[in-house]
């Protein structure tokens, strides 16, 4: 997690090649492009393209964020809720073993 950052402060953070970069705002205002600029708040996620760092500034209130970084797992995505599987079949399959109260499995 990035600190708490003052007004008008810039960021970077280097990035490994081939990793999936993210940062999600947990705190103000800021802006992750230093071309455009475009205002990012609390509770929305920048995904960044590829390159070798990142770039963050504040503005006046400061912005905290959680920076999140990984090589790519190369599988589909299924999303729903708090559960991410890689199909919709899986995500209805583990919705309904959740209902059923079966979608922990204990080892034996």
């Amino acid at each position: 997690m990035a600190p708490s950052r003052g007004p008008d402060t810039h960021f970077t953070h280097p990035v490994k090649g081939g990793y999936t970069a993210v940062a999600y705002i947990i705190g103000s205002e800021g802006a992750f492009d230093p071309e455009e600029g475009h205002h990012v708040y609390n509770r929305d996620a920048v995904l960044f393209g590829n390159g070798s760092s990142i770039w963050a500034r504040s503005f006046e209130k400061g912005v905290r964020f959680l920076f999140l970084s990984g090589k790519p797992i190369g599988e589909p995505v299924a999303w729903r809720g708090p559960i991410v599987m890689n199909t919709r079949e899986e995500l209805r399959e583990a919705f309904r073993e959740y209902e059923e109260g079966t979608f922990i499995k204990k080892k034996a």
